[in-house]
């Protein structure tokens, strides 16, 4: 009886590990895509500011 239950507990036990990992994962990847949403945003209103500062200088001239 004693065996048993270490064993349905170590099983339990590893199960709950792999529970952790897979959140501790869902995690970092939605962290990382966030990080590459915002790179994309910086890109995309870096080039916003250089067309308007280009259109500026054109009126300028």
């Amino acid at each position: 009886m004693e065996g048993e239950l270490e064993a349905s507990d170590l099983s339990s036990r590893m199960w709950w590990t792999d529970v952790e990992n897979y959140y501790k994962g869902m995690k970092n990847d939605s962290e990382e895509f966030q990080k590459k949403v915002d790179q994309r945003q910086v890109r995309f209103r870096n080039a916003f500011r250089k067309a308007q500062d280009q259109k500026r200088i054109a009126r300028e001239y």
